[in-house]
């Protein structure tokens, strides 16, 4: 269920006081089944009773009901608002905090067996629902553990390109779930860098830090290490939860892009911040709105824009645009030949 439909279909039904099947959602035509179920979430927030004339396909609300909903959203008897959008969104937010249930989500416990309590610190989700881990319960208590004491790991990785397997050793630092797949994300010993390696191609896992008798020196430079892997980690979940995804080259510095919204969906960009240091930097005359963010690579822009791509032209940088334009046409060359 997408919360952005409900909320347009409300939104016309305080303005206007009836919604039709037939009309643009968000700048979408619904199916007829996909739009009676928006319908009869609608009723269950609202409590309303629509009225549905066959011939026309609209949706009617009842005098009482459209009286009553325009005070307790703060629309006028005349289906008007003086709110803006962003005060509209979080009224409509605040209205159906009890009934979330209604939206499709998925807890972290509900993902694994009980292994998993107490590590949901160090697990990140891109976007719920997720999958299972693709490892056994006990692999992934292990990995879990190692993650949250920030211990080096050692592991088997296989390479698909190759079709052998190469040893890595990493710092863990969370467990992320992101397009249908979990990974590993952490930093690698012998470069620096951080790398990412899905769960399900890794084998052989160890651990590299054994407990032993220290000296104080010892314990005290161990002591600081973790510290600093601590905060390593902190940042790292912070890049993470701005971006809402992995594919970014933390060796590159970011790169501006600017991408021109079409009006149908310019107001999400009012109620939403999606990340990537979103600024609204012109509203044009057409109602569309130019956009500027920040991305560390190609695969983080494009992870971001394929949803928009419908309402979206990309105005800069040119080099962004270009691989777009030639993953589509190699994507569409490679369709149509088969």
């Amino acid at each position: 269920m997408k919360i952005q439909y409900i909320y347009e279909l409300l939104m016309t039904l305080l303005r206007d006081g009836r919604i039709s099947s037939h009309a643009e959602v968000c700048g979408k035509y619904i199916k007829k089944r996909s739009f009676e179920r928006y319908v009869n979430t609608l009723k269950d927030l609202t409590g309303a009773n629509l009225t549905l004339t066959p011939r026309t396909g609209i949706y009617s609300l009842s005098d009482p009901d459209k009286k009553r909903l325009r005070k307790s959203f703060g629309f006028t008897t005349a289906g008007q608002t003086t709110n803006d959008s962003q005060k509209q969104f979080l009224a409509f937010l605040q209205k159906i905090n009890d009934k979330m249930e209604l939206f499709s989500h998925e807890p972290i416990p509900g993902i694994a067996d009980k292994n998993i309590e107490g590590y949901e610190n160090v697990i990140t989700v891109a976007r719920p629902p997720v999958s299972k881990f693709p490892v056994s319960s006990d692999d992934i208590k292990r990995i879990l553990q190692y993650t949250a004491n920030l211990e080096r790991i050692k592991f088997q990785y296989y390479r698909y390109a190759a079709s052998q397997k190469y040893p890595v050793e990493l710092i863990p630092y969370v467990v992320h779930f992101v397009n249908g797949k979990w990974y590993l994300i952490g930093k690698e010993t012998k470069s620096g860098h951080i790398k990412k390696y899905l769960l399900e191609k890794i084998s052989a896992l160890e651990s590299r830090e054994h407990l032993m008798r220290m000296t104080p020196a010892e314990a005290a430079r161990r002591e600081t290490a973790r510290r600093e892997r601590e905060a390593e980690r902190t940042a790292l979940i912070a890049k993470i939860s701005e971006s809402g995804n992995i594919f970014f080259n933390s060796e590159e510095k970011p790169t501006a892009a600017t991408v021109r919204f079409g009006k149908d969906v310019a107001h999400y960009f009012d109620m939403n911040d999606y990340g990537y240091k979103q600024s609204v930097k012109k509203r044009n005359a057409d109602g569309s709105v130019d956009v500027s963010f920040q991305f560390t690579s190609f695969f983080e822009f494009w992870f971001f824009i394929a949803p928009w791509l419908n309402e979206a032209v990309i105005l800069s940088p040119k080099e962004y645009k270009d691989d777009v334009v030639a993953f589509l046409k190699t994507a569409c060359e490679r369709i149509l030949a088969n």
